[in-house]
């Protein structure tokens, strides 16, 4: 017997740190600024973050 059974999908989150990142500001950005990377670049992490989500593991995890 099962306590908690979902139905929903699942997405696996990774969070990158590096102070090699390029950043620009400006108002048509939501947050005001953004963070990109060129193409084809390749940049050094000095960290990451391995991370789950989306609907249905959030249910799972909080049974709401």
């Amino acid at each position: 017997m099962y306590d908690i059974i979902t139905f929903g999908s699942v997405a696996q989150d990774i969070y990158f740190a590096s102070k090699k990142f390029l950043s620009s500001c400006g108002k048509k950005f939501i947050t005001g600024e953004e963070v990109y990377l060129n193409l084809g670049s390749e940049t050094e992490m000095e960290s990451a973050f391995f991370s789950f989500g989306e609907g249905g593991t959030n249910d799972a995890a909080t049974g709401d």
